[in-house]
């Protein structure tokens, strides 16, 4: 049995070095995904299952602003993620960012016409993202093809 960082014995081990948390599962139970602040905020994956104590991590996409390390979703073959602290002109929102799992210097913008809430998932197919809109007037939950 190990211990946890405050010394209580537990079966739980981290697998993650110097943090980590918002952590996805691939559907194919291949990759763990997940946000993490090592010189800057980015995302990270590793293999799974873990083998040993010690888990080779890559990172996949850095620097990314606060908000988008919990506003994100996991497809089979991007991920998703909306820089809300990113700087735009009045009127103009950030791109939710659909970044390549296989290439991750691949990077497309789908473009938002109101600003992202705190929620962003994805559906099993793939076909829809599915985002929480919320302003000073109403709330909405809005699906997008």
């Amino acid at each position: 049995r190990a211990r946890d960082v405050t010394g209580v014995q537990t079966c739980a081990l981290p697998i993650s070095w110097k943090g980590g948390f918002s952590a996805r599962e691939s559907a194919d139970g291949k990759w763990l995904y997940y946000s993490k602040v090592d010189a800057g905020l980015g995302f990270w994956r590793m293999r799974l299952p873990p083998r040993g104590a010690q888990q080779h991590e890559e990172l996949l996409v850095s620097g990314i602003p606060f908000g988008a390390a919990e506003t994100w979703a996991l497809g089979t073959r991007e991920l998703f993620y909306y820089p809300a602290t990113e700087g735009t002109a009045a009127g103009q929102f950030p791109a939710v960012r659909a970044v390549s799992l296989d290439d991750p210097r691949r990077v497309r913008d789908l473009p938002v016409d109101r600003p992202l809430g705190r929620g962003l998932s994805l559906s099993p197919d793939g076909r829809w993202l599915l985002r929480a809109q919320t302003d000073r007037s109403l709330s909405l939950v809005i699906i997008a093809e």
